[in-house]
């Protein structure tokens, strides 16, 4: 009778272990997320949103960068703004949570079906019904596996033409962006509003460009900078005396704070073209942080993920 109620114990126990195990599989807990950092000050509620260029600039065809394509080099920016996102929702008391995060991509991948649950599944809304240590660390997963997503199969579907010189990339419509959607999709009252567009700083979208008499214009490459009669002599002196620039296509952003990062010019000489062009639009539409001379803090080069990593945190959490 007693080796029955000693077996009998000996399953129940197994049985308690297995389901224990089983639970831990299915829930995050505080050791799943990284060591929080510790930040200080007030707590503002963040309306984050993330603008991908998907134009040829991530064509390792068309722009090899052998030491780190630059499509992986989003991958490391995403992550880190992710990250940062969660460090400050844990950093916030949960009755005072009213915090958002969302991914704006331009084109979209005409080879995956199901983009759309995509892009809404990475629009992420935290109050204090959903703030739970779960939600709140799946963040950066999430953005880690979906953009991963989206960068892979619209390499996969472009890149073969690529390969047969054929450039299948059509672009990619900032400029339409701010001038249509900014002011609706990327502002909400009561918050702190920034836009991250990780982009190479050319404008281009096939099909959809203008240049007045007065040389403003709504796209910019390189090429056209060379038919335009830029050279690594005259380029400040065609700035300033023939007031190239883009359009202003929305004024009033006074209320957004945008970062740039991932500009990466054909020559040197073309990045101070490409941060007078960036910076004195933004300044013009009214971006709250592009109103001083402290703008090229947030115009950033396609440096490493790991040295851009510390910008990022700092631009968030300060």
């Amino acid at each position: 009778m007693k080796s029955k109620i000693s077996h009998f114990i000996l399953i129940l126990l197994s049985i308690l272990m297995v389901s224990c195990n089983n639970s831990n599989q299915n829930s995050i807990t505080e050791n799943d997320c990284k060591t929080v950092k510790k930040l200080t000050g007030e707590r503002k509620n963040l309306n984050i949103s993330i603008f991908l260029d998907l134009s040829d600039r991530i064509s390792p065809t068309f722009n090899p960068n052998p030491a780190m394509e630059y499509w992986k080099r989003d991958l490391g920016y995403i992550n880190s703004i992710s990250e940062a996102f969660e460090v400050h929702l844990r950093n916030k008391k949960t009755v005072l949570m009213g915090d958002n995060i969302k991914l704006f991509l331009h084109p979209l991948p005409e080879n995956i079906s199901d983009i759309d649950n995509i892009v809404r599944s990475l629009g992420k809304d935290f109050t204090r019904e959903n703030a739970t240590l779960e939600n709140i660390c799946s963040i950066s997963n999430d953005y880690n596996q979906f953009s991963n997503l989206i960068y892979s199969k619209t390499l996969e579907q472009k890149e073969p033409m690529a390969k047969q010189g054929k450039d299948d990339y059509p672009g990619s419509d900032i400029f339409d962006f701010f001038k249509f959607k900014v002011k609706d999709y990327c502002i909400k009252e009561n918050h702190r509003n920034i836009l991250f567009i990780l982009t190479d700083g050319y404008m281009y979208m096939s099909g959809f460009n203008n240049k007045n008499s007065d040389n403003k214009s709504n796209y910019v490459l390189s090429k056209e900078l060379a038919r335009w009669g830029f050279n690594s002599n005259n380029y400040q002196s065609k700035i300033t005396n023939e007031g190239y620039d883009f359009q202003v296509p929305v004024t009033g952003l006074d209320s957004l704070e945008v970062f740039v990062i991932g500009l990466a010019s054909k020559n040197s000489w073309e990045l101070d073209v490409l941060n007078s062009y960036w910076s004195k639009w933004l300044k013009e539409m009214g971006v709250k942080n592009f109103q001083d001379e402290n703008w090229s803090r947030y115009l950033k080069k396609a440096d490493l993920p790991s040295e851009v990593d510390n910008l990022i945190q700092d631009f968030i959490h300060n």
